[in-house]
């Protein structure tokens, strides 16, 4: 259902977890989470897994984003689960896909998880410090204001 939605639809939309950031034609601030829900059609040809051997790309796009892995199981396990789900995926992607392709070239996918704590500071100072780093594109934290506060610096950063 994501291919029939405008742009502007989806910009901003609550639950969305991509952030991009860098140089690309004209993709809404925040994506609904590749992981999840594979390619959207809408960006289909914009970026798509290749079926290519990552050694020969062109660079590569780095991922990121601030999870909270510190905190206990009970409150925050589902952080744990997700940041295991991105690495795995993460590594299926570059191993088994060659990574990305975006319009016709292919890219290597990194990936860089930063622990918030569960603060929305500590997410926001992440954010920030992963933007610094050179992170083109943000995926997902766990939870609806850790989420809110590093889209909020992302789009400070003008990403």
């Amino acid at each position: 259902w994501f291919g029939s939605l405008p742009f502007a639809q989806m910009t901003g939309r609550a639950g969305c977890g991509l952030l991009p950031l860098f140089p690309l034609p004209p993709l809404p601030r925040l994506l609904c989470l590749l992981v999840a829900i594979g390619t959207p059609r809408a960006f289909s040809h914009y970026i798509t897994f290749g079926k290519y051997d990552a050694t020969g790309s062109k660079g590569k796009v780095r991922f990121g984003t601030p999870l909270t892995l510190s905190l206990d199981e009970e409150d925050f396990g589902p952080s744990r689960s997700i940041a295991r789900a991105y690495e795995l995926f993460f590594t299926w992607l570059n191993n088994e896909r060659g990574g990305i392709v975006i319009q016709g070239e292919r890219h290597a996918a990194e990936l860089t998880l930063v622990d918030d704590r569960g603060s929305t500071t500590i997410a926001s100072e992440a954010a920030q410090r992963l933007i610094d780093d050179g992170v083109q594109l943000f995926l997902g934290p766990f939870g609806d204001s850790l989420t809110r506060s590093v889209a909020n610096e992302v789009n400070r950063s003008g990403g």
